[in-house]
């Protein structure tokens, strides 16, 4: 910790104004951690992202300021939604961090209210737009539109590729929007898949990921210890993963 504050210190003036947009999902927005409620479900009042998460080390670290726009449970599809939902309010020299969740995740868009298990207006961090009007398609959501869809439909190649496709176009948005530094990290191809080019069976992995710039250190398997309220990287991981992030790419953030 005193290792992040003192890299911190030295880049703060240089880099006071410049802001650090993160997105992702519970990993990114520290759900479990011990400044969160332990649940979410019917909280009085919006919730914001943890203090204790990641992202705040390394913006520490590094003397940026940091915009968490990370909304736990949600899908690769969402995280695209709520970018291109933000992206007008995105300083162009800001930099930005997206941690890609499980492949396998899902959502579509409804107008049914009775469709709609988003997380509705529960976190204050995202306009209410990027989180609305979504049925959210995952394993422990006990719908009948998810049973159907991991019983008829979903299967890691078609998610690999749609992971793929989605990391590909919003790093092309945001650097045409004229963000230069956007660093990629995992889980996007799945925990228990050793590489993109072993699942895809020979399809070329250049055209996708040429002119990404990645990290596929999955924060969930570094294990060290887990939250106080559940099953997610807890204090130490945080930590952890955050120096892997300043040691790895620091340099290039701040280039």
């Amino acid at each position: 910790m005193n290792r992040i504050l003192a890299i911190g210190c030295q880049n703060l003036r240089r880099n006071m104004m410049t802001k650090l947009y993160t997105f992702g999902c519970s990993y990114t927005f520290g759900q479990g951690l011990d400044d969160l409620p332990k649940s979410f479900k019917n909280n009085p009042t919006p919730i914001s992202p943890s203090k204790l998460v990641w992202t705040n080390h390394v913006a520490t670290a590094l003397g940026y300021e940091l915009v968490n726009l990370a909304v736990p449970g949600i899908s690769n599809r969402q995280i695209v939604h709520i970018v291109l939902n933000e992206l007008p309010y995105i300083d162009p020299k800001g930099k930005v961090i997206i941690h890609w969740t499980h492949i396998g995740r899902k959502m579509i868009f409804t107008d049914d209210p009775s469709r709609c298990n988003g997380p509705g207006k529960t976190f204050k961090n995202v306009r209410h737009n990027a989180i609305s009007h979504i049925e959210k398609i995952s394993p422990w959501i006990k719908t009948e539109t998810s049973e159907n869809y991991y019983k008829h439909i979903g299967n890691e190649f078609d998610w690999c590729h749609d992971a793929i496709m989605l990391m590909d176009y919003i790093d092309l948005k945001l650097k045409q929007h004229g963000v230069s530094k956007v660093l990629h990290l995992g889980p996007a191809v799945g925990a228990n898949i050793d590489s993109i080019s072993t699942l895809l069976n020979g399809l070329q992995e250049d055209l996708y990921i040429s002119k990404m710039y990645r990290d596929e250190t999955v924060i969930h398997l570094m294990k060290i210890d887990k939250a106080k309220h559940d099953s997610h990287p807890g204090i130490k991981t945080q930590h952890k993963y955050a120096q892997h992030i300043i040691k790895e790419h620091g340099e290039y953030l701040n280039g």
